[in-house]
């Protein structure tokens, strides 16, 4: 929120607001987003805290006339939970693919389902390790198999980071409607 607090006293006078956009990416967005496999906020009070100040960053950049959801829109962003999502996910298929140095085999494992009506089989799910707690439940690894999981077969078998990336941001594209 400081890094905010400071783009916007510094920067109030700019009018562009793909300027604006490029600044708040640049300097908040990623201090909000560093390392959110590993911080990942899983209480309805921390999220919301987080999304107040996309909130607010986009009502400095577009204005305080259209509300979020239109300001969003407009900006071509996500709301920042779906952002979290994404880059755990894209993390994930770096940890799977061997692009990240990451052996994962000790966290997940893979289960074999026969799919119905259909003459192939889909080997790409995760099975979910049981979690009695509420910190474990919103671990990394829990988080990203019910994720995973809940991906689509065609995104989860893409042949590069470039195809799943660019995958990933038509589905939450698609999922996230802007109202």
């Amino acid at each position: 929120m400081n890094i905010y607090n400071l783009l916007y006293r510094t920067c109030k006078e700019i009018s562009d607001s793909q300027v604006k956009k490029t600044l708040y990416i640049s300097w908040v967005r990623s201090r909000l987003e560093y390392a959110c496999q590993v911080w990942c906020p899983y209480t309805k009070r921390n999220i919301r805290a987080l999304e107040q100040v996309q909130r607010k960053a986009t009502r400095f950049i577009v204005g305080k006339e259209l509300s979020y959801y239109e300001r969003l829109k407009k900006l071509e962003l996500l709301p920042l939970v779906y952002r979290r999502e994404i880059l755990d996910l894209i993390f994930f298929y770096k940890c799977l693919n061997g692009i990240c140095e990451l052996d994962i085999s000790q966290h997940v494992s893979f289960v074999f389902i026969q799919l119905r009506n259909l003459r192939s089989t889909d080997n790409q799910t995760l099975s979910v390790p049981f979690s009695r707690t509420d910190a474990f439940k919103n671990s990394y690894f829990i988080r990203v198999c019910r994720l995973w999981n809940g991906l689509p077969l065609h995104v989860r078998e893409s042949e590069s980071l470039a195809v799943f990336r660019r995958k990933l941001y038509l589905l939450y594209n698609g999922k996230y409607s802007y109202e």
